[in-house]
Order: C-alpha cells, then structure tokens, then sequence
C-alpha cells in the first residue's frame, strides 16, 4: 500500500484539478452567457450534480497526500514537496468552499425572489 500512495495521491489530485478546471472552463463560459437569475436557477440544479464527482476525486487525493506527508518524515525535501501539495489542495479546498458558500446565498436569494 505505501507504494501505491505516491500515485494515488498524484493522480487524484491531477483528477481533482482536471475537474474544477472543466468546471471553471466549460461551465463557466457557458454559465456566463445566462442572466444572472436563470444562472442563479441553473446552478441550484447543477450544483449537487457537480459535488459527489467532485468530492469523490478528493477524498482519495487529501487521505493519499496526508499519509505521503505522515510518511515522509525523515526525509525533509521530499516531505517539503508532499506539504505543498497538500497547502495547494487546501488551498482549492477553500476557495472550492467559499464559492460553494456563495451560491447557496444567490439560491436562497432566487428561492424569495421568485416567490
């Protein structure tokens, strides 16, 4: 299993960038091209349909590189490079999180709106 962690952890989180970038990239020019309330709707029903791939890509690649950090002690250049990986995903995380946030604002905004 600690031989395949390395990959895991890589090839999840390439997974895991490839994602939120079809996200930003495809959707989001598409998303633009809509008025703000219909993308305010056509969010509300993609969003949920966007998290569980999401979340399932993630799961493996944080557990992998928190276990490569864990596993790398003795060895402080390589362990240097597992913990910015790690910085980098937390990073993603968050703004994946704030974002995530946000638009739960607009739905919830669209919901009284448009009743």
């Amino acid at each position: 299993m600690k031989k395949a962690l390395p990959y895991i952890a890589i090839i999840g989180t390439s997974a895991f960038i490839g994602n939120l970038l079809v996200i930003g990239l495809g959707l989001g020019m598409y998303w633009q091209t809509l008025e703000p309330m219909e993308f305010m709707r056509q969010f509300g029903i993609q969003f949920p349909l966007l998290l569980a791939p999401t979340m399932g890509i993630l799961l493996p690649a944080i557990i992998a590189t928190v276990a490569m950090v864990m596993n790398t002690k003795g060895q402080p250049d390589v362990r240097k490079n597992w913990v910015i990986a790690l910085v980098g995903l937390m990073i993603a995380c968050t703004i994946t999180s704030l974002a995530g946030n946000q638009i739960s604002r607009f739905e919830y905004a669209y919901e009284n709106y448009s009743n």
